[in-house]
Order: structure tokens, then sequence, then C-alpha cells
């Protein structure tokens, strides 16, 4: 049974950013569209199989990869919590401190 997605603001803000950056260097939104597409693919599948993602250093946070993203995740019992959508190319210790900042039931 799938468990409902909930998006943090955050989330939601760090997705549609992506989506700005890429309609201005493409001049279009057509490579966004693939990206939504993907992230909603992505995030389907997490809320059916919530263990697709791979784990993190705390518990219950995993992490989806799609293209050069990475979507953080936690698995509550009847839902799951879309953390962040994080572009790898960006410093892991940025991303860490990030983590930290959510309460994390570690």
């Amino acid at each position: 049974m799938a468990r409902r997605i909930i998006w943090s603001k955050e989330s939601l803000e760090n997705k549609h950013s992506i989506f700005r950056y890429w309609n201005t260097v493409t001049g279009n939104k057509k490579y966004s569209i693939t990206l939504d597409r993907l992230f909603n693919n992505s995030v389907e599948l997490i809320s059916v199989y919530p263990k697709l993602g791979r784990k993190s250093d705390h518990k219950n946070i995993r992490v989806k990869v799609v293209k050069n993203y990475l979507i953080i995740y936690e698995i509550f019992d009847t839902q799951i919590g879309i953390l962040t959508i994080w572009d790898s190319q960006q410093n892991p210790k940025d991303l860490e401190r990030l983590i930290q900042t959510y309460n994390l039931n570690s």
C-alpha cells in the first residue's frame, strides 16, 4: 500500500528553483518538465517502496538519486516526508548540516 507523500516547504522551493534555473539556461521549459516527471515518478515509487533509496547515516532518512539530484526523504508509518531536493554538485557538508536541522527520529 502506498504511503501518503508530504512535501516540505523547502523541498517545493528547491524543486521550483531547479526548474527556474533550467528554464533560464535552456530558454524553455522542456527540460524542467522532464525533471518534474522524473521527480514525481521517483516519489511515486518511494511511496510504494519506501526503502528504495539508499540508506543515510540517519535512521529513517533515505536518498533517491534522480539524474544529478538527490531526493532526501524520511519514512514514517503511514507517510513519506520529502525533506529536500539537493543538487549533488553542491558541497555535501552543507547537506549534512541541513539534514541535522530536521527533527529526526534517530
